[in-house]
């Protein structure tokens, strides 16, 4: 697994490399976040050569303009 990531402080468009993610969020954000996490694993499971990429913000009914990303991909 590896995770990446934008620098919110600048406007570089680079993905970095994380070495760690850290969510800050009520338990109703973190469930969507589970949720969403899950649904990818099975989409993934069952499409894999087909799979691109998954956005919470595409899946999830409760982001809001501003809040940040949670983005799947292969």
């Amino acid at each position: 697994m590896k995770i990446f990531g934008y620098d919110k402080t600048t406007n570089e468009s680079e993905l970095l490399e994380m070495r760690e993610v850290t969510f800050r969020a009520n338990p109703d954000t973190l469930r969507a976040i589970a949720e969403f996490l899950n649904k990818s694993a099975e989409l993934i499971e069952g499409h894999r050569e087909n799979f691109g990429h998954l956005h919470l913000q595409d899946e999830w009914s409760g982001w809001k303009e501003g809040c940040p990303d949670v983005i799947v991909s292969l």
